[in-house]
């Protein structure tokens, strides 16, 4: 990456983490990456990694934005819970409804449990006049 797009995606960087890093932080990326590039690594280049790195060589307050946005990143809570949220769906509808509908419809269930986001984007009430038009069975008699 070029240092003019280093120093732009610093800016987008700067502008959405106004409170916590101050616009040179391109500046700062720019001296980072040679400092990364000139260092003898033993781990994988990793965001832990680069941080281990920084408190090491003792520069966290010679690259304070550095430091703050790789804490910022680090802290993260990064998850994909939705295919647990899956299963504890499925266990719950499963042991309320076990005994009482068959295993076609309790599949039925369970996918609408676990994908409630989907329907609670849905029109019901135009869902069921799109249903209704499509299933007129009207007899003229004569």
């Amino acid at each position: 990456m070029e240092p003019n797009e280093v120093r732009i995606s610093c800016d987008r960087l700067a502008q959405t983490y106004v409170d916590d890093i101050t616009t040179d932080i391109g500046d700062e990326m720019i001296q980072f990456r040679h400092i990364v590039m000139n260092a003898d690594m033993d781990e994988q280049k990793s965001e832990h990694a680069f941080y281990k790195l920084l408190l090491r060589l003792d520069i966290q307050d010679t690259l304070p934005n550095i430091e703050a946005i790789l804490r910022i990143y680090l802290c993260m809570m990064i998850s994909n819970c939705s295919g647990e949220r899956s299963f504890s769906k499925l266990k719950l509808v499963k042991n309320y409804l076990r005994s009482t509908m068959g295993q076609d419809r309790l599949v039925y269930l369970v996918r609408l449990a676990s994908e409630s986001y989907i329907l609670r984007t849905i029109n019901v009430k135009e869902t069921i006049a799109k249903f209704v038009r499509g299933k007129k069975r009207r007899v003229f008699i004569h």
